[in-house]
């Protein structure tokens, strides 16, 4: 009888990119104070909940940093191996600008901007469409889940609800059926191939909603 496959998606901690409420795709930031916080306290709870993990995240610094937290807090620790088919949504032109100025940009070009702009990019040209992420993320984690066993994921927001929309078969274009909070967790378990969300893990440090 085949076991039920675990799958916790995480969200990596606050940077002062984060706080200063900029469009972060390829920028690179390192964890701040308030994400060291945050990394601490996701540690704890993946640590408290799993005794054995693999652990896998992007590239991108925060997420490193991030997954290093976890993976220092299981003994022996755990080394997180990275892949780039984790990374953030590609942002083109608006990588790096606050939301604020992504706003004005989106205003310039013609676009029906949506009630939150930084979630909604469905036909915006030069930045990555969901079906795309869905497609990059989930190859490499079906490759991470014929390990067995808990599969550990550290990544973006972007990321986190292109796979939630993809695996649920929800519309892009409702935004806030899941909310990624910075040091977040979601724990999705898939049994006989269908897919369930178990919990929804919110971290005690995230007081405030920032971008990606």
């Amino acid at each position: 009888m085949s076991q039920p496959e675990i799958l916790v998606l995480a969200r990596h901690c606050s940077t002062a990119g984060n706080e200063a409420g900029l469009v972060l795709g390829k920028a690179d930031p390192t964890l701040s104070d308030r994400g060291c916080r945050q990394a601490r306290a996701i540690a704890d709870w993946f640590s408290s909940h799993f005794h054995e993990l693999s652990l896998a995240s992007s590239p991108s610094r925060r997420a490193v940093e991030t997954a290093k937290f976890i993976g220092d807090a299981f003994e022996p620790n755990l080394a997180p191996i990275t892949d780039a088919r984790l990374r953030e949504r590609e942002m083109g032109e608006f990588d790096g600008l606050t939301t604020d100025a992504m706003i004005r940009r989106r205003h310039d070009l013609g676009h029906d901007v949506p009630l939150d702009p930084t979630v909604i990019w469905s036909g915006v040209a030069g930045v990555e469409q969901d079906d795309q992420i869905f497609s990059r993320a989930m190859e490499c984690i079906e490759v991470l889940l014929m390990r067995r066993g808990v599969l550990g994921i550290v990544t973006h927001a972007g990321v986190i609800r292109s796979l939630l929309h993809g695996i649920f078969g929800i519309d892009v274009m409702r935004p806030y059926a899941f909310h990624a909070r910075l040091g977040s967790a979601f724990v999705l378990v898939r049994n006989h191939g269908l897919w369930g969300l178990t919990e929804v893990w919110q971290n005690v440090e995230s007081d405030f909603r920032f971008t990606s």
